[in-house]
């Protein structure tokens, strides 16, 4: 078994341009989610959870000790509470996490040695969709401390995040400023187009011609185009 770092993944563009749709191809096929769902969209998890107070979180804890190695878990944040509601799950896996990163640091300890053949330890996959309503640019790291921690330092602990926003300075810079990958499709003005332009280190006008659907992709310094398509049934 090795270790591989978590990464964070920004999607970006206006309403319908695709980003739900890539989120979900990205977790298709991946165990142990937990989507923050604050438009209802993934009916499709193996569990809705409704946030209503403080107990909603023993219903996800529950959820995860149930099926530890498969959860799939959509969580929906009430109105108004979406920054409550993010800190509380991102400081559960935190803490629930904390094995991972002990066997992390043994592992580094002895080399950190990668034979062939073997197998990542399974990560947490963190889907946060709306990020501009949990995290904002201002006060995010305030209401959401925990999930800033995670954003900040959380490349070792297994928790691998993937937020989407339609604007990209709508979204705090701990965020912002840790993504490995961005996700961009069609912007819904000028100012919008610049500021995905600037994550992506393009110039503003190749994001001009993107139809719904299309987006130009960034890892580390590598840019590609593409375009979601699905299977006719």
């Amino acid at each position: 078994m090795h270790f591989d770092d978590a990464e964070r993944i920004a999607v970006y563009g206006r309403s319908g341009s695709g980003k739900t749709a890539w989120l979900k191809k990205y977790i298709r096929g991946k165990r142990r989610i937990i989507v923050f769902d604050p438009m209802d969209e993934y009916h499709e998890m193996k569990t809705r959870i409704v946030h209503s107070s403080r107990g909603s979180l023993e219903e996800v804890r529950a959820a995860v000790l149930d099926d530890p190695t498969g959860f799939q878990i959509a969580f929906v944040p009430a109105g108004g509470k979406e920054a409550e509601a993010l800190n509380m799950i991102s400081a559960m896996l935190w803490e629930g996490m904390a094995g991972y990163r002990a066997a992390r640091r043994k592992w580094e300890r002895a080399g950190a040695k990668r034979p062939n053949g073997s197998r990542a330890v399974p990560k947490v996959h963190l889907v946060v969709e709306e990020m501009n309503l949990s995290f904002k640019v201002h006060g995010g790291e305030d209401r959401a401390p925990a999930f800033a921690d995670i954003c900040s330092r959380g490349r070792r602990s297994g928790i691998e995040v993937a937020g989407c926003s339609q604007r990209v300075k709508e979204v705090n810079t701990r965020f912002r400023g840790n993504c490995s990958k961005v996700v961009v499709f069609a912007q819904a003005d000028s100012l919008d187009t610049k500021a995905a332009a600037e994550a992506l280190f393009i110039k503003p006008g190749e994001l001009e011609d993107l139809q719904p659907l299309q987006y130009i992709y960034r890892e580390n310094n590598t840019i590609s185009r593409h375009e979601i398509k699905f299977k006719k049934s």
